[in-house]
């Protein structure tokens, strides 16, 4: 349609104008792009995929929306039919009213990118004061031997008084090379609940550069809840901003980077409204030949008095220190940022980077427990604390176990997969 196709327009010069990002502009010092260049990247082809492959990815008891390299897939959908919760296919019919309005591409390369080169997605609108329970989009890689790029695209409205929760993986089932450019729209009405749990478990030749926006209206509530382990490099963006006062904001996330991964994770909450509150625990873990960042800036603008923001960065590392006589060390960089322009509220942000705590490793040793399994018993707690609160038990168990696999491989276990760290109480 024309708004569509003038947005296009618009994205295209943004991503002209910017071009790639590289090391020397700030907000990608940690993460160099310049891997892109190997490859020739080109549209995916057309590829079956069966209910069988995607199964395992699925949330037990979710309704799931399937879309495959970008294009919806919809024998392995569910049909939807929740009251008050209205479902469409991006590349069919009107596009929503406000759909590319809460995105800002200037200056972001692959925001502009995706909004210029999108071809489907979902939208998900939820109607005034209706509870629509949780609902799953997948975004499936069938990571094919030719290079191919994808730019999944998603919009979700929260009416006044609403409530969802929304699912949204990245997942791969094989390792061809793959390029994603992701967008979400998130907008939460007046008095409106939205829960967003983002998962992603790509391969190791996807590259993965995602971008949540997310904009919080009067007395407004949302919860993110974000867990990265795939892809060779990935990068996750969530910008949130308040325009409204009383609105509220939770940011739980935790990456787990093994050997050959670099995973960033980068936040920036704007409170540009009075009496609003956020508050963000942002943990990595990276083992040897691991790569974390995360760079988290809060800004707190001249009229929002009586702001509430709290932010907490814990890091992990694991592993020895060198590999075939190299250095090869785990590795997190940490940049928690406030920028505030008044002077009446209260702002906290803090960053740590350390290891396993040697006296509580003594500790367990000395009651019985192998020094391996107590390792991953601590590492398990350590990420326990976002992964508790995620909201469906069968994700958390799931995510758990993951996570722990990631780090320390999935056939290495030990002890530690015996004992309940899903935090799910259900007898």
């Amino acid at each position: 349609n024309t708004g569509s196709a003038s947005q296009r327009d618009a994205a295209r010069l943004a991503f002209e104008a910017v071009g790639l990002p590289h090391r020397r502009t700030e907000d990608w010092k940690y993460t160099g792009v310049s891997a892109l260049s190997a490859h020739t990247w080109g549209a995916a082809a057309p590829v079956v995929v069966s209910a069988d492959q995607v199964a395992e990815h699925r949330v037990a008891g979710v309704p799931c929306l399937v879309y495959v390299d970008g294009h919806f897939a919809a024998d392995l959908s569910d049909e939807i039919a929740v009251e008050g919760l209205r479902v469409q296919r991006l590349s069919e019919g009107e596009l929503p009213s406000n759909f590319g309005t809460l995105l800002d591409i200037d200056g972001h390369a692959f925001a502009a990118l995706n909004a210029w080169r999108w071809t489907d997605g979902a939208a998900l609108e939820v109607a005034r004061d209706a509870r629509c329970g949780a609902v799953q989009v997948l975004q499936v890689y069938s990571g094919a031997e030719t290079p191919s790029a994808v730019f999944p695209r998603l919009y979700v409205s929260v009416a006044s008084g609403g409530q969802l929760e929304l699912i949204e993986s990245h997942v791969s089932l094989a390792d061809g090379p793959v390029l994603s450019a992701s967008v979400a729209e998130l907008a939460v009405g007046a008095n409106a609940s939205l829960q967003h749990t983002r998962v992603g478990t790509e391969s190791a030749a996807t590259r993965h550069y995602g971008r949540t926006q997310v904009r919080v209206a009067r007395d407004g509530r949302y919860a993110h809840r974000g867990v990265m382990l795939g892809g060779a490099q990935a990068r996750c963006e969530l910008h949130l901003r308040f325009d409204d006062p009383g609105a509220e904001a939770e940011i739980d996330a935790l990456f787990a980077a093994q050997a050959g991964r670099h995973l960033d994770l980068h936040t920036v909450v704007t409170h540009a409204a009075p009496h609003c509150t956020s508050r963000q625990l942002c943990k990595g873990i990276a083992t040897q030949g691991g790569r974390g960042v995360f760079t988290g800036l809060v800004k707190v603008g001249v009229g929002a008095h009586h702001t509430r923001a709290d932010q907490s960065n814990p890091n992990l590392l694991l592993g020895g220190a060198s590999i075939e006589g190299g250095l090869d060390a785990a590795r997190i960089d940490t940049r928690p940022q406030l920028e505030i322009d008044n002077d009446d509220v209260k702002c906290s942000h803090g960053a740590t980077v350390g290891r396993l705590d040697a006296d509580a490793l003594f500790y367990l040793s000395a009651r019985g427990l192998p020094r391996p399994t107590a390792e991953r018993l601590l590492t398990a707690a350590f990420a326990q604390e976002v992964l508790e609160r995620v909201p469906q038990a069968d994700l958390r168990a799931r995510l758990t176990h993951a996570v722990l696999g990631a780090l320390y491989g999935a056939g290495d276990l030990g002890a530690v997969t015996a004992l309940d760290l899903s935090g799910d109480d259900t007898p």
